[in-house]
């Protein structure tokens, strides 16, 4: 998301899932709403909303914003009744929980000048045997 946006409020198509976001970079300076409640994102924390609720997102920062975003089934609705395609990694929330600590376990460059990471230099995970 680019410095200046405004993703103006919405809402999701059901509320049969959850909207998961963990931030990777830029998020200095970006406000996120759902319902009546507006936060920030924080370093390291995943941000997991019920987008049957309306919310926007408000970017005030000087960098552009990049997240990790999947779609989950909500936990308190039961099992799913269709077939998840088999390339679906994260269809349950300990499934998302075990990639949040994979991803987690990389090491990210300081924000510096601003840019995201340069691609042609990959990032490391920390213990040598995560996958």
């Amino acid at each position: 998301l680019l410095p200046g946006a405004h993703l103006m409020p919405h809402v999701g198509v059901t509320n049969r899932r959850l909207v998961l976001q963990f931030p990777l970079w830029g998020i200095d300076g970006v406000r996120f709403r759902v319902g009546d409640e507006w936060r920030g994102y924080t370093r390291g924390k995943t941000m997991v909303f019920d987008d049957s609720f309306e919310h926007e997102v408000l970017h005030e920062g000087a960098n552009e914003r990049f997240v990790l975003y999947a779609v989950l089934h909500h936990p308190d609705l039961g099992t799913p009744t269709l077939e998840a395609p088999a390339t679906t990694s994260l269809s349950t929330p300990d499934e998302a929980t075990a990639a949040m600590a994979r991803v987690a376990s990389f090491t990210l460059p300081a924000e510096t000048d601003g840019a995201p990471p340069d691609p042609s230099t990959p990032s490391t995970p920390t213990d040598p045997s995560a996958p």
